[in-house]
């Protein structure tokens, strides 16, 4: 039986259910977790090796993860050549690396199983495929929608007026020092930070709740100083504002 024929039998039942769609899911890793791949891209002409490989994986999902040979050359590697229009020097080295590594199985003189065609394949009906892009145009056509975006709006307006709301139970608080005793200790001199250092230690400790801008407007208006104390570690304060208005200003 030839390939052909093999092929148009073993695909009978699936032509009554409607012809499936196949393609390879490459992992976003695949080029450097794969010391197969490394190793070929080290390879002078390497990056043609790869390519070869992709090319020998998408041809094996044609016929159920298998490679025929058809017979139109004298060896395998050059009737896989002619198909992936390639040198057929550059198949045969990349087809023994394959095999080496497990990637390709040798079934017969005329048979090549890829397993890792089988592993790395995903695929779907056109219907399936169909119905995947409807609910993606929907939802995006949600997203878009205006009301959807209104009520985007609406929560972002609500969550600016509570922050705002905690600022100024910051900003009107006289009992920081007993709150945070650790920033006004005796002894040490006081600070004055710039806004560009309190805007950096914000963003590098991941702090949402408290703005930094409120905060260096505040107390810099006040001469870093709170109810006549001076401050002497603006970032255990900042570290103990922000958990006050993360906790909705309770203290």
């Amino acid at each position: 039986m030839m390939p052909s024929e093999m092929a148009e039998q073993a695909g009978v039942g699936e032509k009554k259910k409607g012809k499936r769609l196949w393609w390879i899911k490459l992992p976003k890793d695949f080029f450097t977790s794969n010391n197969i791949i490394k190793k070929m891209r080290k390879l002078p002409g390497g990056d043609t090796y790869v390519v070869i490989t992709l090319k020998l994986l998408l041809l094996a999902l044609d016929n159920e993860f298998r490679i025929y040979y058809e017979g139109v050359e004298d060896t395998f590697a050059k009737d896989i050549a002619l198909t992936l229009d390639e040198s057929a020097e550059a198949v045969d080295v990349t087809l023994r690396m394959l095999i080496a590594q497990g990637w390709i199985v040798e079934e017969s003189s005329e048979v090549l199983l890829s397993p890792k065609s089988q592993e790395m394949a995903g695929s779907e009906t056109p219907d399936a495929g169909r119905m995947r892009l409807k609910r993606l145009a929907d939802k995006e056509l949600a997203l878009n929608a205006p009301e959807h975006c209104s009520n985007i709006v609406t929560l972002e307006k609500k969550r600016e007026e509570k922050r705002r709301k905690e600022n100024r139970k910051m900003q009107e608080r006289k009992d920081l020092p007993t709150l945070c005793p650790d920033a006004f200790l005796g002894g040490k001199p006081k600070v004055s930070p710039s806004f560009d250092e309190v805007r950096q230690f914000a963003e590098n400790s991941r702090f949402y709740a408290l703005s930094p801008d409120d905060f260096y407007t505040t107390f810099s208006s006040q001469d870093w100083t709170v109810d006549g104390q001076e401050i002497t570690d603006w970032k255990a304060l900042y570290l103990a504002l922000e958990g006050f208005c993360r906790n909705g200003g309770e203290g």
